[in-house]
């Protein structure tokens, strides 16, 4: 009890002439008590707070807090009196701390005086007084409410009571109970016994009752009494207003976190036992400032008065870090957040994002997260507080990180696109290897083989191409990833190979088929497609254009790749060019979000080299598979130049179409479903598709520049 509680008795016996606060007229005994109530201070932004949740009109007494409020020397006497460091601050109505105070005054038959000193001296005092006869005179109650009361009309005052002492209480240590719903609370040593200093003997410290059960570390900031030009460097308080926390306007109740910090913790009964000795009513933290129990603020400041506390000629036990990055806490509220529908959901976490990617801080969201009920297991105190379980609602931190690292639908989307022009590029090259094989296919169905035994031929060749294809890719990302500074699980490693032999298996699905049906004749039929009419041409491009033409499939399936990238990449630039790289809104009636991060470029512009590479690939078979072509048109005088335009005009033909019809799907997505205006959709969709255009070119001249090594009479003899 002793180290709970500190009661001083006084009297005095005549009065003195400047009679002190603790004693009392002559032939009247009493005592005092120093009843403490730790107030937690928080240094804020007015006006942004003031938007956040309305805090200026919470005020109920004397005036809010102002931008230009900070800590100011004050001579409350006059121009001659003592000048003190003032904080101004605004001061919550009601305490959020549950303490109460029951002081029983009884007499006691103690016997003869001359007796008395023995006693009370001897080592069996606390026996002695015990056992003596006593008589009930009266009885003092007290609780955080009244003496609150007191504090508020003595923070008024232009000259506070005493300095400023404060503590920096550490998290509490938790870990899971033996469910998987329940939480221990770890009690942690015993806080020193310096930390309780009394009143009379160099100043009080930490509240007494923090010599209770702890559950923090806490460490003390005590106050310098060292002068600066005599004035005292440690702070005073004084009040310029007071809040009611019930007028806050609070965040949407939807999210149920209070944010706010202006709520006491919800601990409630858990359990039928915690219920009863909580008379049904929430557990609230008390004075013990190492307790389980936190209180929100009490006390608001300026951030331009938060250096005071942080002054080491003040507090010279102030960490260093802490002082030169003191703001522990940003809270942000999201314009266009209406409940915890989708739309608000995603423009939450575009905000996030942003946040995280451009700090570097942790973003923790909290819109729609219901916290989930955990029951949390409280021991017993030292001095008699009896073992509690507590049901709160505890939320998930960091998730906003979390959503930051994973892949977000449209990233999921652009990585399909990648994938779908690989197994476009790939169903082009078995179609050229199906069709080179036409005499082997033909071949094989006269000596009687199958339909079906065609097709399962082909697509083994496929998958075991693409197996080994995948098990490279492993090996290269298994050696990649960590070089790279990456961090993926084990099992995205492992679905590569199964990835790449999924798409070789597709992609050989329709040649496969194709050569299954086609009959032994049609096997050594030419592979182009026969004219409705012949017409004549005259030019290189209209040759050109007779060749695109003449195989349809193979000049759809190679600009479709490019159509892909350039369709992407104009969306992403008018997205990042129009909304700084991020749009959440709605159009059509439905709800679209969207924002640009590097990843996605880079899966953009893999998009478009692989487009730009299909298009050299069809160039590539089309040499190929046109020799004989290449040879009579030579044999007739064509030079080198007239050839490699001719194959460079089918190039740029085909990579024109893809681009183009790319383009204009994303001007028109772009423009109906995000509202970007046409010129820039449109003139951005034309930078992109000319470069598309252009890196298909670069793709073609290799194949384009090997037609030299063809020769005139050997193409003659070797095409068909």
């Amino acid at each position: 009890l002793a180290r709970l509680s500190y009661l001083a008795c006084s009297g005095s016996n005549p009065v003195p002439r400047g009679r002190q606060f603790d004693q009392f007229p002559h032939g009247r005994t009493g005592f005092v008590i120093y009843y403490q109530i730790p107030m937690l201070v928080a240094a804020i932004d007015p006006a942004e707070e003031s938007k956040l949740v309305g805090l200026d009109g919470a005020v109920v007494r004397g005036r809010y807090l102002e931008e230009s409020d900070r800590t100011q020397v004050v001579r409350p006497d006059g121009r001659h009196g003592p000048a003190l460091r003032q904080v101004p601050v605004l001061m919550a109505k009601r305490p959020l701390t549950d303490d109460r105070l029951e002081v029983r005054l009884d007499k006691l038959a103690l016997g003869p005086a001359a007796r008395v000193p023995g006693h009370l001296a001897s080592a069996h005092a606390e026996d002695w007084l015990a056992s003596r006869r006593r008589t009930s005179l009266d009885t003092v109650e007290l609780d955080d409410r009244r003496v609150y009361r007191l504090l508020l009309r003595l923070y008024r005052r232009e000259i506070p009571n005493s300095k400023v002492d404060y503590w920096s209480p550490g998290p509490a240590r938790v870990h899971s109970g033996g469910q998987a719903s329940t939480i221990d609370v770890k009690a942690r040593p015993p806080l020193p016994a310096e930390t309780f200093r009394s009143f009379y003997f160099g100043g009080y410290l930490a509240p007494q009752v923090s010599a209770d059960r702890s559950f923090r570390g806490l460490l003390p900031h005590e106050s310098s009494t060292v002068l600066n030009g005599g004035v005292p460097v440690f702070p005073v308080l004084h009040q310029v207003g007071v809040f009611d926390a019930k007028l806050l306007e609070g965040f949407s109740a939807l999210s149920e976190v209070p944010l706010t910090n202006y709520y006491p913790p919800d601990a409630a009964p858990g359990d039928d036992r915690s219920s009863e000795l909580l008379r049904g009513r929430a557990l609230l933290p008390n004075a013990n400032l190492a307790g389980y129990l936190q209180q929100p603020p009490m006390v608001l400041t300026t951030l331009r008065s938060l250096p005071t506390f942080l002054d080491p000629r003040a507090f010279p036990d102030v960490d260093p870090d802490i002082a030169a990055a003191p703001v522990s806490v940003v809270r942000v509220r999201v314009a266009g957040v209406s409940g915890a529908d989708e739309l608000s959901r995603e423009r939450v976490r575009v905000v996030a994002e942003r946040i995280a990617r451009e700090t570097g801080l942790q973003v923790d969201i909290t819109i729609g997260s219901s916290p989930t009920p955990l029951r949390v297991s409280l021991p017993e105190g030292s001095y008699g507080r009896p073992r509690l379980t507590l049901e709160e609602g505890w939320v998930q931190k960091g998730v906003g990180v979390r959503l930051l690292a994973a892949v977000d639908g449209k990233s999921l989307i652009l990585f399909g696109l990648v994938l779908a022009v690989c197994v476009l590029f790939l169903a082009n090259a078995t179609t050229a290897a199906v069709r080179s094989r036409r005499s082997e296919l033909g071949v094989l169905s006269c000596l009687g083989w199958a339909p079906v035994s065609i097709f399962t031929l082909i697509e083994v060749e496929l998958v075991v191409t693409g197996a080994v294809a995948g098990a490279a890719g492993t090996i290269t990302a298994t050696g990649l990833v960590p070089l790279a500074g990456l961090h993926t699980a084990w099992w995205q490693v492992l679905v590569i190979t199964p990835t790449a032999t999924l798409i070789a298996a597709l992609a050989g699905v329709w040649p496969a088929w194709r050569a299954s049906k086609s009959s032994p004749i049609s096997a050594t039929a030419p592979p182009v497609t026969k004219p409705r009419r012949a017409r004549r041409v005259h030019t290189i491009i209209g040759l050109a254009t007779a060749g695109v033409i003449r195989m349809p499939g193979r000049t759809v399936m190679g600009a479709s790749g490019l159509m892909i990238g350039v369709a992407a990449m104009s969306a992403l630039l008018s997205v990042q060019l129009a909304f700084r790289g991020s749009v959440v809104g709605t159009a059509l009636g439905d709800a679209v979000a969207v924002q640009v991060r590097g990843v996605d470029y880079l899966a953009a512009v893999l998009v478009v080299g692989l487009g730009a590479f299909a298009v050299a690939d069809i160039a590539y078979l089309n040499i190929a598979e046109r020799t004989s072509e290449i040879g009579t048109l030579r044999a007739l005088g064509w030079s080198d130049r007239h050839v490699r335009t001719l194959f460079a005009a089918e190039a740029l033909l085909t990579a024109g179409l893809g681009a183009v019809v790319g383009a204009l799907l994303a001007v028109a997505a772009t423009t109906l479903f995000l509202g970007v205006p046409v010129t820039q959709s449109l003139s951005l969709a034309a930078l992109v598709a000319g470069a598309g255009v252009l890196a298909a070119l670069f793709a073609v001249a290799i194949p384009v520049l090997r037609l030299d090594r063809i020769e005139p009479a050997s193409a003659v003899v070797t095409g068909e």
